[in-house]
C-alpha cells in the first residue's frame, strides 16, 4: 500500500507515519545548514507557531512577521502597492521576509480570511503561498 501512495503521488508526499511536516522543514534545513524565516498573513502566525514547536527551532528558524494589515506588507515587507491577494504579493512577502530577517529561504501565505464575501475580486479562503 505504502509502495503504491508513493508511487502515485511521489515527491509531494513530505513524510510517514509520525513525521509532521514541522519534523521534515527542521530536518532538511538542519542538514543543509540552512536558516528559514516566514511571512503570514491569513494564517495569522500558525506556521510559525508549529515551527517553534520543534526542539531546537533557534538554530534555523529566524522568525516570522505576521503582516494581517496591508500597510504592514507595504511599509515592513515591501509589497507594491496594489492587491495584497495575489501570488505577486506572496513572493513580495517571501523577499521581503528573507530580507528583514536575514534567513536563507523565506515562505509566505497570503490570502482573504474575511469578514468581507470578497477581497480583490477573490473569494473568501482563497490563498496564495510563495517560498524563496
Amino acid at each position: 500500500m505504502r509502495a503504491m501512495i508513493v508511487n502515485r503521488f511521489g515527491d509531494i508526499i513530505f513524510g510517514a507515519d509520525d513525521q509532521t511536516m514541522e519534523d521534515v522543514v527542521a530536518s532538511r534545513l538542519t542538514a543543509r545548514g540552512m536558516t528559514l524565516a516566514v511571512a503570514e498573513s491569513v494564517t495569522g502566525g500558525l506556521i510559525a507557531s508549529r515551527l517553534v514547536n520543534i526542539v531546537g527551532a533557534s538554530t534555523w528558524f529566524r522568525g516570522g512577521v505576521v503582516s494581517y494589515a496591508s500597510d504592514v506588507k507595504f511599509d515592513l515587507l515591501g509589497v507594491p502597492r496594489g492587491p495584497v491577494v495575489s501570488a505577486g504579493a506572496a513572493e513580495a512577502m517571501a523577499r521581503g521576509v528573507r530580507t528583514l530577517l536575514g534567513s536563507d529561504v523565506s515562505l509566505s501565505v497570503t490570502g482573504v480570511a474575511g469578514p468581507e464575501d470578497r477581497m480583490a475580486n477573490r473569494p473568501v479562503r482563497s490563498s496564495w503561498a510563495s517560498r524563496l
